[in-house]
Formats: structure tokens, sequence, C-alpha cells
């Protein structure tokens, strides 16, 4: 318990403005490193896929990491979603103000994992509990404290069943290599 609690996670906060234009850019998502705008990602879902929105809309995604109980967890949804369009129109013009029809917040709580000096000591007690734990496997970001991208969390819930299964997988070397699963890797023939 006590290594349990020195473990943090950062949270995310999602704004989504829903914008009356059939895809506001050609990338799925734009990663932002600018300190004049709340938000460090932001996504358009109809360049992912198109099917994901109505016929001539998109919905943009705005994440914004935060700490329960920051003013940015704090602010009330009204003026997150104000205040995100306003930079958003001001910083990039993809879109005109008036495109956007309205918006919407939601607030997700560990979301990444925050690797403290200490975290892998703490990791290891918290492992060696539960490996006493028969049948139980780790996977994802959180079951693994690993901060991951979607394809390595999925490839450790396949890893997991493919142990249930009688296989022997290694779900703890899952993402060690740096290599993004869904990448096809062409024959050498």
């Amino acid at each position: 318990v006590d290594a349990t609690k020195g473990l943090r996670y950062r949270h995310l906060i999602f704004v989504v403005l829903f914008v009356e234009m059939s895809r506001v850019m050609k990338d799925n998502w734009l990663y932002v490193q600018d300190p004049s705008v709340s938000f460090n990602r932001f996504m358009d879902m109809a360049s992912w896929n198109p099917s994901l929105s109505p016929a001539g809309r998109t919905s943009l995604i705005f994440e914004i990491t935060s700490d329960i109980g920051d003013s940015f967890w704090s602010c009330p949804d009204v003026e997150l979603i104000k205040r995100v369009r306003e930079e958003f129109v001001r910083e990039f013009g993809f879109v005109d103000n008036s495109k956007i029809i309205e918006g919407k917040v939601y607030r997700k709580t560990h979301a990444y994992p925050v690797y403290g000096l200490d975290y892998k000591k703490r990791l290891d007690v918290i492992k060696g509990h539960l490996g006493e734990i028969e049948n139980l496997q780790l996977i994802g970001r959180n079951g693994l404290f690993r901060y991951n991208n979607m394809d390595h969390s999925i490839a450790s819930g396949i890893g997991a069943a493919k142990n249930y299964l009688g296989e022997k997988v290694d779900i703890e070397s899952i993402n060690l290599d740096m290599e993004y699963h869904e990448e096809k890797k062409k024959s050498s023939k």
C-alpha cells in the first residue's frame, strides 16, 4: 500500500469541438508545444475515419494534461470550451469561429504514469506482491505503469490471452523495442 501511494499519474481533459466541416486537416493529430495554448495535442476524428462523424461535420478533440484540483481540472466546462476554441482559432486558423457549433468536455483520471525518481523501486514492490496471485497478468498502460501507445496496450492484452491459452508471451517485454506493432515490415525477398 505504501508503494502504491508514491506512484503518480497525470490526468487528461478532453475538450471536443464539433465543427461544420467534413475535415479540418489531413493529419490525424498534431502535437502542440506552444505555451500560449492550454492543449498539447488535438485530433480530427474525420481524418481517422470519416464514419466517426456525421456527413459534413467533424469533431476536434483537444487534450489538456492536468492534475486533479489544478486550475484546468477545476475550470467549468463552458470556460474550457471557450478557452480552447479561442486558442485554436487564434493560433491555428484552420477553422473560422462560425464553423464551430458546440463543445463538450470529458475528464479522464490516471491517463499517463509519472516516472518519479523512485517509481521503479515502488513498482517492483507492487509487482512482487501481485505476482503471488495465480493467473493474474498486468497489461496496458495502467497495469504495467508504462507510458506506451495504444498498439502496445492492445499487444499486451493479446499476449495475456495467448498466455491464458498456453503460450508463453513475456508481456513485460512489449514496447521495450520501441517498435510500433501496427507497422508492417517489408520482406527482404
